[in-house]
């Protein structure tokens, strides 16, 4: 009788605690508060909360009609094979995708090497959109970054 008693005392006390009072005010800065205490010379306004809504169930936690979890169910060995098949077509593309980006980047810098290595005045426009011409310190370095954007793409 007595256990009965203590957890009809410690329910009490928890359906105390969730009926607590919530007041909201205005802070400094003119923000709206929520707060369980209403702070020394402010107005507050005391708010009635609602408890929240219970969430739907998830697949992962449905429960049947015998009052047990239900299970999600577990794929079979077919749909995991046609999901990697999927995912081998889509890699696939994507390879095939890679494969041409290489070839294009391989063929630009095929093309900037022979105009820097033919020498004479290059042309080109920088990041601000201004038009330049290399100088011989300049067409150094552009040699240098032309011949190792053929060495990366054209493997």
């Amino acid at each position: 009788m007595k256990l009965v008693a203590l957890i009809g005392c410690a329910t009490l006390l928890f359906a105390a605690g969730a009926h607590a009072t919530v007041y909201t005010y205005k802070d400094a800065n003119g923000k709206t508060v929520f707060s369980d205490q209403p702070p020394p010379g402010v107005t507050a306004k005391p708010v009635t909360v609602k408890p929240a809504a219970t969430p739907p169930a998830s697949a992962n936690a449905a429960v049947n009609a015998s009052g047990g979890v239900a299970r999600p169910k577990a794929d079979t060995g077919k749909e995991v094979d046609a999901q990697n098949a999927r995912v081998k077509e889509e890699n696939a593309k994507i390879d095939a995708q890679n494969a041409k980006v290489k070839q294009e980047n391989c063929t630009r810098a095929r093309g900037n090497l022979a105009v820097v290595q033919q020498g004479g005045r290059v042309k080109f426009v920088d990041k601000n959109g201004n038009v330049q011409y290399l100088d011989d310190k300049n067409r150094a370095d552009q040699l240098r970054q032309a011949e190792q954007n053929v060495a990366t793409w054209c493997k």
